[in-house]
């Protein structure tokens, strides 16, 4: 840090007024909302589906998982709907697993200035990377990264290498502090001469992927650490369509900071979020609760995150973050190529397929 250049070093004193500010935006969202996630929370525990879906989400979910485009000619109202979807089912093939291995190739440790702050986030796109603003926030601070694939444990089976990856903002680079993304171009080649696109990628798909107490598998490196899942009381909890905070998602599932970034899935390894926010529950006051029911000064609250009780985590949604991506002006001519590029392989039939966009290890 000390040899950092100053425009690097004031960026990093700002760390904690955005994620301060990223907090108050997401507590605000989130206030009116408590009593309905917590509602939907007690239905995902019983494995339900929540009452709060619209007929037109249910739709929207049946058309994608059985593949079809638009309206069929079918009749969808809520009684059909309801024996087609059901309650959730806890029962997965054991194909679940494997496909989560795949599932977890693209994803990656974002490591600003030699670990000076650390997130996660991975592949969408042949060499493109998505993680948060808040973890890469200006071009200048994506140079000075890496990104490392393979950073996890690795008992059974063949050991694979940790890649190592530069960030090539030149090459592409489009942020939003809004949206709390970063798009950015990594090197084709790592430390060792392996090519990123042995590593796959994931699409950010229109609505349709996930309902409301469905389970969630978030896909991390928490704190910085070798990769890991959250897949254990995980439930998708709250969208609103449509309202002042569409953009926004809320799930459960553990992440600590390092997280920022990560991608949050379905159990059929979609895309639903981008992962940016762990929101705790406040008093009247403002105060952060710890999980003795305590409040916390904002000092122990940054020093201590993991003491806090927290209401939800908050993403960005997939599909929001498409029609985004999509619509976002970009100067550089071969940027907005990169772009439309991307674009075509998200609505490809490879992007429907995880087998065919992610590698299998050697």
């Amino acid at each position: 840090m000390k040899d950092a250049p100053n425009s690097l070093r004031s960026t990093f004193r700002d760390f904690d007024e955005l994620e301060d500010e990223l907090l108050a935006a997401a507590l605000n969202r989130i206030n009116n909302r408590i009593e309905t996630i917590e509602g939907i929370k007690l239905e995902a525990a019983q494995s339900k589906v929540s009452s709060h879906e619209t007929t037109d989400r249910k739709k929207a979910f049946f058309l994608q998982k059985h593949g079809l485009e638009g309206d069929t000619g079918s009749t969808f109202d809520d009684a059909t709907l309801e024996a087609q979807i059901g309650n959730t089912d806890e029962i997965v093939s054991i194909e679940f697993l494997e496909e989560g291995l795949l599932a977890g190739r693209p994803v990656g440790r974002v490591s600003v200035l030699s670990d000076a702050a650390v997130g996660s986030g991975f592949l969408v796109g042949e060499g493109l990377f998505l993680t948060n603003h808040h973890v890469l926030r200006s071009p200048e601070m994506a140079a000075a990264s890496t990104v490392r694939f393979n950073f996890e444990d690795n008992k059974y089976g063949k050991v694979q290498p940790i890649s190592e990856f530069l960030l090539k903002p030149k090459d592409f680079w489009l942020t939003d502090k809004n949206l709390d993304y970063t798009l950015v171009a990594l090197s084709t080649l790592d430390d060792t001469g392996g090519r990123v696109d042995t590593f796959g990628w994931h699409p950010l798909l229109k609505a349709g992927k996930i309902l409301q107490g469905m389970p969630v598998n978030i896909i991390q490196h928490p704190g910085g650490n070798r990769k890991s899942i959250a897949l254990h009381n995980s439930n998708f909890l709250l969208v609103e369509d449509g309202s002042e905070v569409d953009p926004f998602c809320w799930y459960t599932g553990d992440t600590k900071k390092g997280s920022s970034g990560a991608p949050v899935f379905s159990n059929d390894w979609k895309i639903v979020a981008l992962h940016h926010k762990a929101v705790p529950r406040v008093d009247e006051h403002g105060n952060v609760i710890d999980r003795l029911g305590n409040p916390m000064s904002a000092e122990d609250f940054h020093a201590f995150p993991e003491k806090a009780e927290y209401i939800a985590n908050e993403g960005i949604r997939a599909s929001r973050l498409l029609k985004a991506i999509r619509e976002a002006t970009l100067s550089s001519p071969a940027h907005n190529t990169k772009r439309e590029q991307l674009l075509g392989l998200w609505s490809s039939d490879a992007a429907r397929f995880l087998r065919r966009r992610i590698p299998m290890n050697s």
